[in-house]
């Protein structure tokens, strides 16, 4: 959507696209904060085991350690700071 905002020249378009991939992005990192934590190893994932299901490792879900690690650090913002950083985006409209 954000590609095509561009192609067509809509700001609008464009910011709004933004605005959902922000908060998605946001939304992703506190899921990935409140999981349980896989280091990979079959020793430790043991200690996370329910039944025979492991936590799913970053891999596992497609994640690269800089996105969670970005994704995490949008998601530690204080809400009311956060709001307080999109609203002059979405004043634009």
């Amino acid at each position: 959507m954000a590609e095509y905002a561009r192609q067509a020249n809509d700001k609008d378009l464009l910011r709004h696209a933004t605005e959902i991939k922000v908060r998605a992005e946001r939304r992703c990192g506190e899921m990935l904060r409140d999981m349980q934590k896989s280091t990979g190893g079959d020793a430790q994932r043991t200690r996370f085991q329910k039944g025979t299901e492991s936590p799913p490792t970053l891999a596992d879900m497609g994640i690269e350690k800089h996105q969670s690690s970005r994704w995490q650090k949008l998601a530690a913002v204080p809400e009311t700071q956060f709001e307080q950083a999109v609203a002059p985006v979405l004043a634009r409209r």
